[in-house]
């Protein structure tokens, strides 16, 4: 109803969508890249894998708790 409307205020315009994907690409490039990162494995429900702590850490920083 909101495009039939005219209002695009809940729609990405086409510029921001190609800068999105031009920020992307290169990285999804160097995940499917032969001997790239595999990504963290985790549990389903679980508070997401122990690396993204690895991140947070060195800055004296933590995740909230779920």
């Amino acid at each position: 109803l909101d495009a039939m409307r005219g209002d695009a205020t809940r729609f990405a315009r086409t510029d921001s969508v190609m800068a999105a994907w031009h920020w992307i690409t290169p990285i999804l490039e160097w995940w499917e890249a032969p001997g790239g990162p595999e990504p963290a494995g985790y549990a389903p429900g679980s508070a997401g894998p122990r690396a993204a702590d690895a991140l947070l850490a060195p800055g004296g920083d933590a995740w909230r708790p779920l």
